[in-house]
């Protein structure tokens, strides 16, 4: 090729573009397959027949033949079968990174490096200090983790993810460099103590991009040139990001449980002969403050509001916490556990806040040592760099550490309780609580159908009290749900089939002679409601459990 003066030439610079700390989130992705699989339908407030089967695209005959309906009745949480629909087969992850302005020591996070023309490229990477001193000196390199090894200055491949077949969307990331970090060594004392002396223990880092030195190639930065030959400044090499003031990345301490804020706050209590810790807590269901909020956002309805106040004055508060029974830890107003195995209720609720709230999850309960893997919690000191991650009996040993028959009633610390109080009275993880109470009436409580009957519990119950009653009993006695109510009906319509037999037997004019009563909760029409009541003077008075008369009595004094 002959190069004439007249000739414009493109020169295709090597370039970093852009740079920045950040979050990935993974969304799954799925292809229909020849497989059919069932279609299920929640039935929600508002939900109708025809309104379900025009969602589906089919007719109200069909689903009531489907599920047996005898009319175009339909209660709230009842699950129905809409036919079938093609199996759906996940094919990967499509992969977005969201911006992250903050992270606390210790965490796992991730920098995009964008570039352009330096793809298979090297490029390095150091998170310095900025402004002034904090947990380094200022201008020096922090120490980080990258594949459980520690070091300052990690290197990545430019167009590495672009390679990796489960992300379906690979080739937006064909010119980006990607680093998984964690922010600080295996050992952060040090760093940790540095950071308590600072103004909101927090620090200021900046960001370090070389893609020149690895590759001996010559690199222009932040996407400009201001070489007016079209060459890449040879002065100065401006690879530094996030380094002035609004851009700075902020560094935090993170968990400062056990510091402050529940020092000393746990009772030594006794539960025959076990003692342990007990933080009574201070936030009860009834006084919720968000209770407005969350009707707005049509996340709970009035009535379900009702429901759980109703009931709650039977419950543990909101930010209740103790370890002195059979179980390692109990937790809130819905008294959730984690079992001996490391299991249970809470394990799986904290598990739900992982998904939904992975930074807040972070914050709250990884940052404190806290972790869910496998559907098994786990405890690991955070201040202690020689400390495994336990469950079972040995973290229920470590929990009631120091908490004897000598310190009876006496207000002791207890480190690894600590931070589950201090998420217990987060807003999020409450709203958690809340929605959970709701999702257990709905989905475990109304479907249940009592022993010796053929209809479940949301047939039975439309009242406030009803629901608010056998919601009571089974956050605490949930094995026994069904029995005891099916041996309340079992009274009810003795009681009623005798009434009737005498009444009979009296009445010679056969025309007045009245007939059973139906099992059938449906058939019931405007009775329904005196006999519900009947039912649950029986039922909420001799269910088995502590104190149930009581407990019974109390909610129907709120309601």
């Amino acid at each position: 090729m002959i190069i004439k003066p007249s000739n414009t030439l493109k020169i295709r610079h090597h370039k970093v573009l852009d740079a920045y700390f950040a979050e990935r989130i993974n969304t799954p992705q799925y292809k229909s397959s020849d497989e059919k699989e069932p279609v299920k339908h929640k039935v929600v407030s508002g939900d109708t027949l025809s309104k379900i089967a025009k969602k589906y695209s089919t007719t109200v005959a069909k689903i009531k033949a489907d599920n047996g309906l005898t009319s175009d009745t339909i209660y709230v949480g009842k699950t129905l079968s809409i036919g079938s629909q093609p199996k759906k087969e996940k094919i990967g992850d499509k992969v977005t990174f969201k911006s992250l302005k903050s992270a606390n020591l210790g965490d796992e996070v991730y920098v995009v490096v964008k570039t352009s023309n330096l793809a298979n490229k090297k490029v390095w990477l150091n998170v310095n200090q900025g402004k002034e001193k904090g947990v380094v000196e200022k201008d020096t390199p922090m120490t980080l983790q990258k594949e459980d090894k520690e070091l300052t200055r990690p290197e990545a491949i430019v167009g590495a993810y672009a390679k990796d077949d489960k992300i379906t969307n690979k080739t937006d990331f064909k010119d980006w460099a990607i680093f998984k970090i964690t922010l600080g060594g295996k050992d952060t004392k040090k760093e940790r103590e540095a950071l308590d002396k600072l103004k909101g223990k927090k620090t200021f880092m900046y960001l370090l991009i070389d893609a020149h030195s690895p590759n001996n190639v010559k690199v222009v930065y932040n996407g400009k040139n201001p070489d007016k030959e079209g060459e890449p400044d040879k002065r100065n090499t401006p690879n530094y990001w996030l380094d002035i003031d609004g851009k700075w990345f902020e560094l935090k301490k993170g968990c400062d449980c056990g510091e402050e804020d529940f020092n000393k706050k746990f009772e030594c209590t006794r539960y025959g002969t076990a003692y342990g810790p007990v933080y009574w807590g201070s936030e009860k269901l009834a006084d919720y403050k968000y209770w407005d909020k969350l009707i707005k956002e049509r996340k709970v309805t009035k009535e379900e509001k009702e429901i759980l106040v109703g009931m709650s004055e039977n419950e543990g508060k909101l930010d209740s916490v103790q370890s002195y029974d059979s179980e390692i830890l109990t937790v809130g107003a819905m008294q959730k556990t984690v079992n001996s195995k490391g299991k249970g209720e809470f394990t799986i609720q904290v598990e739900e806040f992982k998904k939904n709230n992975p930074n807040k999850y972070k914050e709250l309960f990884e940052n404190c040592g806290w972790t869910v893997e496998g559907g098994i919690m786990y405890y690991k000191d955070p201040s202690d760099s020689n400390s495994t991650k336990i469950t079972g009996k040995k973290l229920k040993l470590k929990i009631r550490e120091g908490f004897k028959s000598t310190e009876f009633k006496k207000m002791l610390k207890c480190k690894p309780l600590e931070s589950i109080v201090k998420a217990s009275k987060d807003e999020d993880f409450k709203i958690k609580q809340v929605q959970d109470f709701i999702d257990r009436l709905k989905k475990k409580v109304l479907p249940i159908k009592p022993k010796g009957y053929n209809y479940s519990l949301d047939n039975y119950l439309k009242s406030n009290l009803g629901k608010a009653t056998i919601l009571d009993h089974h956050i605490n006695r949930p094995a026994y749900v069904k029995t005891d109510f099916g041996k309340a009906l079992d009274n009810f319509f003795s009681k009623k089939n005798k009434e009737i037999e005498e009444f009979n037997k009296k009445e010679k004019d056969k025309s007045k002679h009245k007939t059973k009563i139906s099992k059938n909760p449906i058939e019931w029409g405007e009775s329904h409601s005196d006999y519900e009541k009947e039912i649950l003077d029986d039922y909420g008075v001799n269910r088995r459990g502590t104190d149930m008369k009581n407990r019974y009595n109390k909610m129907k004094d709120k309601f």
